[in-house]
C-alpha cells in the first residue's frame, strides 16, 4: 500500500507541474504518466518503513526532486515522504528513480525543453526553500541555547 500511495503522489506531482500550462504543454504533462509519447517508467523503488499504517489512518504523500533535471537527463530521481495524520509523523520515505521513455520509438528519451526547464526551476525552488528553513532551524537551535545558558541548564 505504501508504494501505492507514493505512485498515486507521484501521478498527481508530474500533473501539477502541468495546470497552468497552456494546453498543449498540459497534455505532455498529463501524457507523461501514461503510456502515450514521453512517459515515465518506474525503474526502482525503495521503501523504508518507519511506522505501519492501520485504517481509518488518513496519508499525506509529499514528492520532491532528489536531484536536479537537465535537458540531458534520461532518468528522475525523486523522494517521498509519507506521513501519518493520526501519528503525525513520517511513516515511510521512498526514493524512486523513473525512466524517461518515448513509447512511440520504444526507447529511452530525454525530457522536451520546456519540461526540464520546468523540473529544474522546481529544484531551484526546492532548494532555496531548504537553505531558508535550515537557516530558521539554527536560529532556533540558538535562540534555545542561549535560553539554557541563560536559566543554567546544562544540555
Amino acid at each position: 500500500m505504501y508504494n501505492r500511495y507514493a505512485e498515486s503522489s507521484r501521478v498527481n506531482w508530474f500533473r501539477h507541474h502541468g495546470r497552468h500550462a497552456p494546453p498543449e504543454e498540459k497534455q505532455k504533462w498529463d501524457n507523461l504518466v501514461t503510456p502515450r509519447g514521453i512517459g515515465l517508467i518506474l525503474r526502482s523503488i525503495t521503501t523504508n518503513y518507519k511506522l505501519p499504517l492501520t485504517f481509518p489512518d488518513k496519508v499525506i504523500v509529499l514528492h520532491k526532486l532528489a536531484e536536479k533535471p537537465t535537458l540531458m537527463s534520461d532518468h528522475l530521481k525523486l523522494e517521498a515522504l509519507i506521513i501519518s495524520k493520526n501519528h503525525m509523523r513520517i511513516a515511510a520515505t521512498c526514493w524512486e528513480d523513473n525512466v524517461i521513455y518515448d513509447y512511440r520509438l520504444g526507447a529511452r528519451a530525454h525530457l522536451e525543453r520546456d519540461m526540464a526547464e520546468r523540473l529544474a526551476g522546481a529544484w531551484d525552488y526546492q532548494e532555496s526553500k531548504r537553505a531558508h528553513h535550515l537557516e530558521q532551524v539554527s536560529a532556533i537551535d540558538k535562540a534555545c541555547k542561549e535560553l539554557e545558558r541563560e536559566v543554567g541548564i546544562q544540555g
